[in-house]
This record gives structure tokens, sequence and C-alpha cells, in this order.
């Protein structure tokens, strides 16, 4: 069933905080592949961490270009958790994705973190 599924920078206003994202595809380019069924592989093996360690999450856009008229869904996930390098569930995430010894820096998936005062800069 369609559904409309909210931008990151639209999550960042209603949280009035910077705010985090889960890419699973190149966010920046302007006509991304659909999520490869490798890659979805890899998107079930982030959520059940994210769910083994109760962090919420939900479906969203990554920031689009002001002017886009539609994109095609990759299977970005917005992560509800305050940017706080002193949380430790922040600096979880942080490792797990990016730390030295993450997998998944060399497989295309990407954390974004959106600062509030960046928001009015997308859709």
């Amino acid at each position: 069933m369609p559904q409309i599924l909210p931008t990151l920078p639209q999550i960042a206003k209603e949280k009035k905080r910077d705010v985090l994202m889960i890419t699973f595809h190149d966010y920046q380019s302007l006509c991304p592949e659909p999520i490869s069924p490798e890659m979805s592989k890899i998107r079930s093996e982030v959520i059940t961490v994210l769910e083994s360690k109760n962090i919420r999450y939900k479906d969203a856009y990554p920031p689009l270009i002001i002017g886009t008229l539609a994109v095609l869904y990759c299977g970005s996930l917005y992560i509800d958790l305050e940017v706080n390098e002193s949380c430790p569930t922040y600096a979880f995430i942080c490792d797990y994705l990016e730390g030295a010894a993450s997998k998944f820096k060399t497989l295309g998936v990407t954390l974004i973190c959106l600062p509030l005062s960046h928001a009015d800069s997308f859709v």
C-alpha cells in the first residue's frame, strides 16, 4: 500500500533537533537504483541490531534537493536518537556503522547526521 514518507529535514523540524539516518544507497544520486537483494539483507541485519538495542527507527527519505518531484524509496531509516557523543547508544551506532572494524563502510551503508540548522536547505 502506498505511503507518504517524511524526509529527514521534515523530521528535524518536527523534532527541533539534529537527526540521524542510515541509507543503503547513494543518497546524493538524483536517480538512485532500487534497493538490491544483497542490500536488502544488510538492511534487515541493521534493523535486527536496532531492535535488539531498543533503538526506534522509521522509514524516511534522505534530504532531497528543493524542487524534487518524486524519488524512489531505497530503504533509508530515520534513527530516533539524539546526536550526543556522550550517549552510549549514539556511540554504539556510530561505531557499529562507521568504526574501524565495521563491515558497512565498504558496502554502501551511510550514517547521515542532518543538523537542524541545515534542514531548511532541503525538502
